[in-house]
Order: structure tokens, then sequence, then C-alpha cells
């Protein structure tokens, strides 16, 4: 079937550059696996080592993959050595928050839902940390190397029974963590920086449609209901739009957009599972049902995915998606 699949849940994972090993971060404990070249497909999946990390969320490795910073869902970061697992250091907490992103000092930075931001040597976990900022939200933390500076989705929650909570992108300065408006965003819309800093791609979910429609459409027998969604391809250095598409999906949630590290695909993980667009068209091309769907995460060549759900994930070859394709419930 050319894919390796495990039956423990995990949240997420992250992929060392040589491709050798897979780091899971599950329910109960973070895990390290060997990945062992079989005949066709998707390497099997060896555990090296399991530790116990209570209520951990997100993966990050350091520059020189010597620590992985397991951060949970309190903002607690544990610097594990990643040859052993052994625990070398434990940050405060600062609050739940989502992956922190190593920048080009090769320090970790970290940003809370509430609004705080952390900066922290992964080699000793000595921190710097900016007072909470409670009138917004921190979210989703990303590096463009082009621009050398982070974007984040600053949200400001709702005032009042009848108002709604609103977004824009943000630029966050690396050296004085001050933040500047960049682009308004509905607050419907997801959006992602890509691997060279250049470019970003939003996805907005519109108004939910009656019918289907000739533009790409992924059946579901369980709800006539389809959800309208709106792509755009933005060039970051003029936030101009250089291409947008438009498809038809069985109604469901987008919870995170990712890029795969070539720019070669997007990937959107959905309340129904994992699906693909094409980045040079923004075509939807491939998709993976998953019950409990959590993130997605590529190998540095682009040719692995790892598929996070709550229940049961997989580790797929890009090739494999050939036999997943998106007009498939």
């Amino acid at each position: 079937m050319g894919k390796s699949g495990i039956s423990k849940g995990t949240y997420g994972a992250v992929f060392a550059k040589n491709g050798e090993f897979l780091f899971c971060n599950g329910v109960r404990k973070v895990r390290k696996a060997r990945l062992l070249a079989g005949t066709d497909g998707a390497p099997r999946m060896v555990e090296a080592w399991a530790k116990p990390i209570i209520h951990s969320s997100m993966l990050t490795l350091s520059a020189d993959e010597k620590v992985l910073i397991v951060s949970n869902t309190a903002g607690v970061h544990h610097g594990m050595k990643v040859e052993t697992g052994e625990v070398q250091w434990r940050s405060a907490a600062i609050g739940e928050g989502d992956t922190g992103i190593i920048l080009p000092d090769q320090s970790f930075l970290f940003a809370s839902w509430d609004g705080a931001l952390q900066r922290i040597d992964p080699r000793d976990g000595k921190a710097v940390v900016t007072a909470p900022r409670p009138d917004h939200q921190i979210r989703q933390l990303q590096y463009s190397p082009a621009l050398g500076c982070v974007f984040y989705r600053r949200i400001i929650p709702a005032d009042g029974i009848r108002s709604r909570p609103s977004q824009s992108l943000w630029r966050l300065d690396v050296e004085t963590l001050e933040g500047t408006e960049a682009l308004p965003l509905s607050f419907d819309a997801n959006i992602a920086v890509d691997p060279s800093g250049k470019f970003a791609v939003s996805m907005t979910g519109l108004a939910a449609e009656a019918q289907p429609s000739e533009i790409g459409r992924l059946d579901d027998a369980r709800s006539e209901k389809v959800a309208r969604f709106d792509v755009c391809l933005y060039d970051l250095s003029t936030w101009k739009v250089m291409r947008r598409r438009q498809f038809l999906v069985a109604k469901l949630v987008v919870k995170k957009l990712r890029w795969s590290p070539d720019s070669g695909m997007i990937c959107f993980a959905s309340s129904k599972g994992f699906g693909f667009l094409r980045c040079c068209d923004l075509e939807p091309f491939a998709f993976v049902p998953s019950r409990f769907s959590s993130d997605v995460s590529f190998s540095a060549d682009a040719n692995l995915i790892f598929l996070s759900d709550w229940e049961r994930s997989t580790l797929l070859s890009v090739v494999d998606l050939d036999g997943h394709p998106f007009s498939a419930a």
C-alpha cells in the first residue's frame, strides 16, 4: 500500500532534516522513531525511545537538532536531549499557545494565546518574556527568511454577544518584538507563509452552497450541504494577489494550512481529513479522510508526509497521494 500507519494517536510530529528520524507528540508520551526504508512507499517506523510528558501538545527541533523542545498546554517547555529523550531543562509556564519557531540566531520564539512572547535559548532554557497583551491573541508564528521578520495572526475577541471577533495578519520585528499590521483578514480565513518567506496563501470559508458545482468538490453522502472556499496566493513584498481559486467541498472546518518544504503543495487539515492543493494553480488534487485530524508534517525533502490524527496517525510517501483523489469521499 505504500504507507506506514501507527495505532497511537498524535497531536503533531517533526522530521529530522536527514529524514532518518521522526518525533511524534502523543497523548501521554513523546516518541522518537527511526525510519527504515522498505521495498516500496513509505518507510517503516521503529520506536527509538518514548518519554512521558504530561499534556504535551507541540514539538520543535533546535537548529542543530540536538534538543527537542516539547511544549505543553500550560506553555511549559521541556528541553529534551534528542539522542536519549532526557529532559535537560524546563521553562516557566506562560500559557497555552501554538507551535513555536526557531529564529536565525537559533533561539526559540513562542507566543501564548493571551499575547505574551517568550524567547528561549534551546541549550539551557534561559528565557526573555514580554508582558501579556490580553486585548488580543497571537496565533501561528511563521518566519519569513526573505523579509527577515515573523508573521502572526492577531485575533481580537468579540466584545459583546452581537459582535464578532476580528483578525489580521501582523508583522513582528524579531529584534524588538514589536508588531505592525500587514493585512486585514476575514475571521474565517486561515493563512500560511511559504518556506522561502516570499509568499503567503490564505483559505477563507465563504457562504454555504445548496447545490454541487462544477468546481472541485469532495462528496459526502451524509450531507447535501457544501461549503465554498476562496484560496488566494499573495506576494508578501507587495501584498498583491498573484493567484486565486474557489472550490466546493462537503461542509467542513479548516483547522490548519501547511506548505511543503519545496513549496510544491499546500495541505489543509480539516474536520474530515487532509486536503492537498498544487501551489502552481491552487488546484485541489488529493484528500485523505481522517476522523480526528490534527496536523500535517513534511520531511525536509518533501517526499514524506506524516498525518497526525488523535486516533490513528499515518506516514505516507507523496506518491501515495495518487491513491487518494480529491473527488473521493
